[in-house]
């Protein structure tokens, strides 16, 4: 181990679920003993803290991120933990207090200090995400945080979170994602989301029928009390958006009774997510970021985008539906960029979405970035339509960092 490795490169030499996706099963099968033998050795899985656990295909982190937001701008809460993935542009992103990111010293410190005993003491090899999950844990629980947000990986009933007891279970938004790891049915995803249920209060998005049963039912057979959220069709705000902030206000008001000082909803609206339809405007160019990855999301990016003049630029990772992601576009009269997948993730080949596209509309307007020197280019090419970048977390962190980086 080199004393000036950074820690990024000493936890992404572990074994990495997220890019070796093919071999995982086998090399390293899900299961939560590791981490809650890890847990309880570093004495982190009955913390005196308020925890708030999150599943779901969509709308996850920005809940979160909406809750933070109420807890420290509103209600002036201090020392709020938040654990999120994946990242956009620092892996620092996902370990958080009051908004500050862990720096590369103790994230390195911690990571090396964990490995070390977990595999002298407990014989264990901890993967990249249970390793991010018990140093944030530790992180957390030495900086005596108040609240600690959790947000799942994958899944839920065997994400690596769900070996950490939370005070308020939270299911949000169920799409067709990952169908390779968690069943190719609305219902099947939704048990294995519902897995993160425990006895303690539970808050849920009302959705599909066939959903909110699979849900109650869960509740039911834990003998735990769901709480229903539910926006009107007929509301005249962005429904996603919505059903994030009315999720995030009640969980607040859940989890600290707090009614008095709370913001209200359209005060909500106003506050903007990083990479989350966020507009930016760069030497006269417009720009919008969105990390949506999932039909669900992507849908609810080109609703919004109805009025725009605009064309798109777009990165896929395995494991996916990818006809059905590029569907949503590929009908439509734009221009497409297909886009490398940046961060060595296993995305799909630009060239290999250009074969699907033309299935899908042998018109399509369709264009290659292959690689970072191309992505740059086509960013500083001015143009008067809005220039859409989406698909994956690491595509819009790349683009923040050429884009800050031109400023």
């Amino acid at each position: 181990m080199k004393p000036s490795m950074k820690a990024e490169d000493y936890l992404y030499g572990l074994y990495d679920f997220e890019k070796e996706r093919t071999a995982r099963r086998k090399a390293k099968p899900f299961t939560l003993d590791r981490l809650t033998k890890a847990l309880q050795h570093f004495d982190l899985n009955a913390l005196p803290t308020k925890i708030v656990h999150i599943a779901g295909t969509k709308g996850k982190g920005s809940t979160l991120l909406y809750i933070k937001h109420i807890l420290r701008e509103a209600l002036g809460v201090k020392k709020v933990g938040l654990f999120t993935s994946p990242h956009l542009k620092s892996i620092h992103e996902r370990i958080q207090i009051d908004g500050e990111l862990i720096s590369d010293t103790k994230l390195l410190s911690l990571a090396r200090e964990i490995y070390i005993e977990a595999k002298e003491q407990l014989k264990e090899e901890l993967t990249f995400f249970e390793m991010m999950l018990v140093i944030a844990m530790k992180y957390f629980k030495e900086s005596g945080v108040s609240v600690i947000l959790l947000e799942t990986g994958l899944g839920g009933r065997l994400d690596a979170t769900n070996a950490v007891h939370a005070n308020l279970s939270i299911l949000a938004k169920i799409g067709l994602d990952h169908c390779d790891m968690l069943g190719d049915t609305m219902e099947l995803i939704a048990a294995e989301k519902a897995g993160i249920v425990k006895k303690a209060p539970v808050l849920a998005l009302k959705q599909k029928d066939s959903v909110n049963e699979v849900f109650a039912a869960k509740c039911r057979r834990m003998d735990v009390v769901i709480e229903w959220v539910e926006i009107e069709p007929s509301s005249p705000f962005p429904l996603s958006k919505s059903e994030n902030i009315a999720l995030a206000l009640k969980a607040v008001e859940k989890l600290f009774k707090e009614t008095q000082n709370m913001p209200s909803f359209s005060d909500m609206l106003e506050v903007q997510l990083p990479g989350r339809l966020e507009h930016r405007k760069v030497d006269e160019q417009n720009f919008i970021l969105d990390s949506a990855h999932n039909e669900i999301s992507l849908q609810n990016l080109k609703d919004t985008l109805e009025n725009e003049n605009y064309e798109l630029c777009i990165a896929l990772s395995e494991g996916r539906d990818t006809a059905s992601l590029l569907k949503i576009f590929a009908c439509e009269n734009i221009e497409i960029k297909l886009c490398y997948l940046p961060g060595d993730r296993p995305g799909l080949k630009a060239v290999d979405l250009k074969k699907m596209v033309f299935e899908i509309n042998e018109n399509a307007k369709v264009q290659l970035i292959v690689n970072k020197n191309e992505l740059q280019s086509w960013l500083k090419n001015k143009t008067e339509k809005t220039k859409v970048i989406t698909g994956s977390f690491y595509l819009v962190g790349e683009v923040m960092h050429i884009l800050e980086k031109s400023t």
